[in-house]
């Protein structure tokens, strides 16, 4: 069940999505709703955050992890490419029993095309 929580002013957004809280800072610019960044918790444990980017006019997100790094996938930086893959991401992570069960749900993730890993080394 997802559930859905403004603030008062409409630029903070809850949901519950895959058992998590995702929490969104949003503008609104020219009246359209845009997300700053995201964090996502389970049961009250930071599990990460998520960011827009618009590097060299290829939009994208990033995604920064409880332990204050980037997500590492195969020796490369996983970078969503939509707000909605970066919290499946996140969620993934919060989810998992394992760490080898995460990155093969991020793979097969990547795999869906809804991460890139491919390119995004070095940044």
């Amino acid at each position: 069940m997802i559930t859905h929580q403004y603030s008062d002013d409409g630029r903070i957004h809850r949901t519950v999505e895959n058992g998590c809280e995702v929490t969104t800072v949003d503008i609104c610019p020219t009246g359209t709703r845009q997300t700053r960044y995201g964090i996502v918790t389970r049961d009250g444990r930071f599990v990460g955050s998520y960011y827009g980017t618009d590097n060299d006019g290829r939009p994208g997100w990033r995604v920064v992890t409880g332990g204050g790094g980037p997500l590492i996938l195969d020796g490369r930086v996983v970078t969503p490419v939509s707000e909605h893959a970066a919290i499946l991401v996140l969620t993934v992570l919060a989810n998992a029993r394992d760490s080898f069960a995460a990155e093969q749900l991020i793979r097969d993730a990547r795999d869906k095309e809804l991460v890139d890993s491919a390119n995004a080394q070095g940044r």
